[in-house]
């Protein structure tokens, strides 16, 4: 071969030079432009997390903006560390959300999910934005936000929504509601019926497919209203009170005793009942539910058979408007809270002057509306003097440890140092006192009078709870709410127990209420029909809290 010269050397060295400078000038036209790509996108893997957080101007809001190819929402456990919603990743990176029950969980606790048209679905814990956070702050060397620990538990949870879906027919819904009293630790509140987040999120998917092929394109889409339509279940069930009929006694019995006095010989207390139902002219009748007692009522008496015209008549002559008004505003009604999983309001409103509505109203019918959740706090104020704790279900928040993995774009995690527990001195006097304690007290008796009425008297007779190794009695408030047509006929009731027990040193609050109970030819069910149920709910209780806290076996 030909020796090349010097220069004919020098002109292929220059060309590829020339040729290396054009392909390196491409490349960085090529990078530049992925960078920018991704700088629209609001996704930057060029910058560090140091960069990201500032530009976010905190790491919460940066694990937010940047999150989906950087943050792993963390996770949801319930008070004994199950993993309620949780998240993982597969082989892929791809992070999978999951729940520990498709149903029991969605309507008290929440969901969080992706849809395939991009948008997130969250409803976690009322959708607070606060616990949204919590899910993404992540510590220093982790990729994976916080764990939420809640006072919630698993089991019993489930339990109670189970036993809503055995018991409620087509077109009912219920509520079950178990919470400590002294600390406001919502143990477990189930609500029927639920729905699975996955058909949501296909019913979601398919709503924005249908909605996008229509002229315009741009309409809302909203999950509450797919819930709704589609898979024919309420949504944000603490915002939907319910008729509590003479569960709201207690409050009325309140009131009374306020006015009157503790003593309860007074003959204020003192009234025959001969007839079964007072006249308040025209057509304006009240009577009582089923009989006519046909005898001298005291209080007591009167709680235990829950006679409305006892507490009709006591509300037109002893109490009058402004002295229920004023403990039904003590107790909350009428009134929004925000509480750390939902929104709750009870409604409370009738007419000034009206005896026949402050009759009504005094035995839980008329506007009066609550939640389960709102009748587990005033059952609450019985046991506990008058005082009531704010119902919560945050307890603690730990973080994740990240755990290396030889798998590519897979990670592990395990849970690292508790960053925040609830404090119980943060939930006391939530309320006002809603009354004293020798008010309370005389309340407490009676409910436990009521209890042994339906463990032991005609036509109940369902016993004392066997639970924890030991038997025991309930102190209760029964309440069956009407729901008129619009005629004004009944054709259907609301059902509640109000509870607490053991009866002499209660320890849970456990709440029932059934809604639209058909009303057939004048024959209904009635709140006192729920003690079986509500007694299956405190067997549980102990064989789940209870060894927590040491009652079972006891």
């Amino acid at each position: 071969m030909a020796k090349k010269d010097k220069r004919t050397r020098n002109v292929e060295k220059f060309a590829g030079y020339r040729t290396s400078l054009i392909y390196a000038i491409l490349m960085t036209c090529a990078s530049l432009l992925i960078y920018m790509t991704f700088l629209a996108s609001g996704n930057n893997p060029l910058k560090t997390q140091e960069e990201k957080e500032a530009i976010a101007a905190d790491k919460e809001a940066a694990a937010m903006a940047y999150g989906e190819n950087n943050y792993i929402p963390g996770d949801i456990i319930d008070r004994s560390g199950v993993k309620l919603i949780y998240t993982e990743q597969n082989e892929n990176g791809d992070v999978e959300i999951k729940y520990e029950d498709p149903l029991a969980y969605t309507q008290s606790l929440g969901f969080y999910a992706k849809t395939k048209s991009g948008q997130t679905l969250a409803y976690l814990m009322y959708g607070s934005a606060d616990t949204q956070r919590e899910l993404y702050k992540a510590a220093k060397d982790s990729t994976k936000g916080s764990t939420i620990q809640v006072t919630m538990d698993a089991e019993l949870q489930k339990y109670s929504f189970n036993l809503l879906k055995e018991v409620c027919g087509q077109d009912q819904s219920g509520s079950i509601v178990v919470m400590d009293p002294h600390n406001g630790e919502v143990l477990a509140w189930a609500y029927y019926p639920s729905f699975d987040v996955n058909a949501l999120v296909e019913e979601y998917d398919r709503a924005v497919n249908a909605a996008a092929k229509k002229e315009g394109g741009n309409e809302e889409i909203l999950w509450t209203g797919i819930a709704s339509e589609k898979l024919g279940c309420p949504t944000y069930p603490l915002t939907h009170g319910k008729t509590p009929g003479s569960v709201f006694k207690i409050i009325t019995s309140i009131a009374l005793i306020e006015k009157a006095g503790t003593n309860m010989d007074n003959p204020v207390y003192e009234y025959y009942d001969d007839s079964g139902y007072l006249s308040f002219g025209g057509d304006a009748v009240l009577p009582n539910a089923d009989y006519s007692p046909g005898w001298d009522l005291d209080f007591r008496k009167a709680f235990i058979g829950s006679i409305n015209v006892y507490f009709a008549h006591q509300a037109v002559n002893t109490i009058f408007k402004s002295g229920l008004d004023e403990v039904a505003d003590r107790c909350g009604f009428d009134r929004w809270f925000s509480l750390d999983f939902g929104s709750m309001i009870s409604g409370y409103a009738f007419d000034d002057g009206d005896d026949f509505q402050l009759a009504l109203t005094a035995i839980g019918q008329n506007n009066v509306q609550m939640s389960a959740v709102h009748a587990a706090m005033i059952t609450s104020a019985i046991v506990n003097d008058g005082h009531v704790c704010e119902p919560h279900m945050m307890k603690a928040i730990y973080e994740n440890k990240e755990l290396p993995n030889l798998l590519v774009g897979r990670k592990e995690y395990q849970l690292g140092n508790q960053i925040q527990s609830a404090d119980p001195a943060d939930y006391e006097d939530f309320l006002e006192p809603v009354t004293d304690a020798q008010t309370a007290s005389i309340i407490r008796d009676a409910m436990v009078g009521r209890g042994d009425n339906l463990a032991f008297d005609a036509p109940y007779e369902y016993g004392y709870i066997e639970a924890g190794g030991t038997t025991f009695g309930m102190g209760a408030k029964t309440g069956t709410g009407d729901i008129a047509n619009e005629y004004g006929e009944n054709v259907a009731n609301n059902l509640w127990l109000s509870t607490f027990a053991p009866a002499d040193d209660p320890r849970y609050v456990v709440v029932m209420n059934l809604s639209g109970v058909p009303y057939d030819d004048g024959v209904y069910d009635e709140g006192a029909t729920l003690y079986p149920e509500v007694a299956k709910v405190y067997k549980k209780i102990y064989e789940t809290v209870g060894k927590e806290s040491g009652d079972a076996g006891q």
